[in-house]
């Protein structure tokens, strides 16, 4: 992922998406998403509340249950200046491949999709 998408991320996603990305909804499955029309790359975005400007916001019901964290997830609700969730970006290798990020509202330590562990620092 670039820095052009992370910036229109956290800083104006009221605008539009900026060039080579574009935002793509799936009607049939309901998924956000951002597509680079150079590289190929997808980022999903997971997030529970996203805004999509023009005082138009998507809001994803699916989130809780597929993290998994149900009554934990509000405690960590970050909200920017937007009323969206922050963003936090995540490589999503391991059931998707290195070409495939994840948008998720807050840290998470294993993959959403498929519960492979991320690794932990200290």
């Amino acid at each position: 992922m670039d820095s052009s998408l992370w910036t229109f991320l956290v800083n104006s996603p009221d605008h539009a998406v900026p060039w080579p990305w574009e935002r793509i909804i799936d009607l049939q499955t309901e998924v956000l998403f951002y597509r680079n029309d150079l590289s190929q790359s997808l980022v999903f975005d997971l997030r529970n509340r996203v805004n999509l400007g023009g005082g138009m916001f998507y809001e994803n019901p699916d989130w809780k249950e597929m993290a998994r964290m149900g009554l934990y997830s509000r405690y960590f609700h970050i909200y920017n200046r937007y009323d969206q969730d922050h963003p936090f970006v995540i490589q999503a290798n391991c059931c998707f491949g290195p070409s495939v990020f994840l948008i998720v509202p807050f840290p998470v330590w294993t993959c959403p999709v498929c519960d492979y562990p991320f690794p932990t620092f200290f």
